[in-house]
């Protein structure tokens, strides 16, 4: 079952939309059963694992291709005429950077944490 059947599309593509899974079943005409039935089987939940990691690239993609939009705005609430607009919009530069820091900085140090784990498994084995 490498593919979804078209019942199993029309459920998937419900539940990605975020219904429910019952409201997701409903609308694709299937019984309740039979999705918990599709979820145990990993087949299923592998087709169903890829089709959320392709949302979530897909999704990814278009925030992507808005960043320099964003970055713009900020720009632009920074040269604002009304310092409250300049203030706000500093305070969530400097919130997004010290966010974007942490994310590297944990980033950074799984990345570390997963090469000692390489070097110690080798050196063990």
């Amino acid at each position: 079952m490498g593919e979804f059947t078209p019942r199993q599309a029309r459920y998937v593509a419900n539940l990605l939309r975020g219904m429910s899974k019952q409201e997701a079943a409903r609308a694709a005409g299937v019984a309740t059963s039979t999705i918990y039935r599709w979820h145990k089987q990993p087949e299923f939940q592998r087709a169903f694992s890829h089709a959320v990691d392709t949302l979530i690239q897909e999704v990814y993609s278009q925030l992507t291709a808005l960043m320099p939009d964003a970055v713009r705005a900020f720009h632009d609430g920074l040269h604002h005429q009304q310092a409250s607009v300049r203030v706000l919009t500093a305070s969530r530069v400097v919130d997004t950077v010290l966010k974007l820091r942490v994310d590297v900085n944990l980033t950074e140090r799984i990345s570390q944490l997963e090469q000692q784990m390489l070097s110690e498994q080798g050196g063990t084995g």
